[in-house]
Parts: structure tokens; C-alpha cells; sequence
């Protein structure tokens, strides 16, 4: 098991200008395209979503009043916190902010690359998760603490109850 601290994070522009994004965590290509990511935003302002084609995103408003997610045939409100969409990275995406900024958590994932799950739970002291995946991500994000785990692998929680983002990689490159 490896584990990523706050440090071992990094804070990248948006590929559209717009903002930031802290990167806790990437898999990219040899052309440096990103095959898999994981990220938190903080959104300050309102304006078009970044295209990534080929990517599978997975997204949900962390804190804030949320936004608004104008596609091109469809609105979408996210303003409830830990409630995850689903939506392709080529979709054409406008955001209009709710009173405010907001935070967010971002999966990306190259189809082409594999498939990515999330389950968002809280989790107990001496809790165990065992990796029944090629590659586990267990996210705390009070500890602001990334555990990585391949197949077979365990993660015992040692600690108070706290939430936990996990999320399942599944992919026939790894």
C-alpha cells in the first residue's frame, strides 16, 4: 500500500484557463494525456467545463451552495454534497455558480484506458477494505490522506469515524 499526503499533491491550472485543481493523484500516457485522475477544485467562477475526450468523469460537489451544470440538450443542479454524476469528458458543459464558490471531487477515467467506481461511506476505527480490484483509492479527505491499494490488498482504519471516498480502478493495462 502506498499513501499520499497533502504534500505529495499538486496544484495544476485547468486545461481551459478557468482555475486550479489540486491533483492527488494521475496516471497518465506516454503522450501525457491522463488515462486516470483523481482531483478536488475549488470553483470561484463561472464559465465553460475543460473537453477531454475519451474520458469517463465522475464528479460531486464536496462544500458550497453548488452549481449548475448547463449541457447542451439538458440543465443539471448539483447543490446536494456527496452526490455523484456521472458524464462524458467530450460533453460540452457550462457552469453557473449557486451563491457563491464551491468545492468538488473529480474522477477521470480514459475509456480506452479502463473503468473507474466510487462508493462514498464513512468509515469505523479497525475498519478493513481489502482491494478486489487492480487498484483501490481510499480518500480521507479530513486527513487529507490518499491510501493506493493493488489487488488483494488490505487498508484497516485506524482512527475515529471519518468519511471516505473509495474508488475502484479496473483495467486490462495495469
Amino acid at each position: 500500500m502506498k499513501t499520499f499526503n497533502h504534500e505529495d499533491f499538486k496544484l495544476m491550472p485547468w486545461k481551459n484557463g478557468g482555475g486550479t485543481t489540486l491533483e492527488l493523484f494521475c496516471l497518465r500516457s506516454p503522450q501525457d494525456e491522463i488515462l486516470f485522475r483523481l482531483s478536488s477544485a475549488d470553483v470561484k467562477q463561472e464559465g465553460p467545463f475543460s473537453i477531454f475526450p475519451n474520458i469517463e468523469r465522475i464528479l460531486f460537489l464536496i462544500s458550497g451552495n453548488g452549481f449548475k451544470l448547463k449541457f447542451s440538450d439538458f440543465d443539471l443542479t448539483m447543490s446536494t454534497p456527496l452526490t455523484p454524476i456521472t458524464f462524458a469528458g467530450e460533453e460540452t458543459i457550462h457552469c453557473e455558480l449557486i451563491d457563491g464558490a464551491c468545492t468538488d471531487f473529480n474522477i477521470m477515467t480514459d475509456r480506452r484506458f479502463g473503468t473507474s467506481e466510487l462508493e462514498i461511506k464513512n468509515i469505523k476505527n479497525e475498519e478493513k477494505i481489502v482491494s478486489d480490484t487492480q487498484m483501490l483509492f481510499v480518500y480521507l479527505p479530513r486527513e487529507e490522506k490518499l491510501h493506493q491499494l493493488p489487488l488483494h490488498e488490505q487498508y484497516t482504519h485506524d482512527g475515529p469515524e471519518q468519511l471516505a471516498y473509495i474508488v475502484k480502478l479496473s483495467s486490462k493495462h495495469l
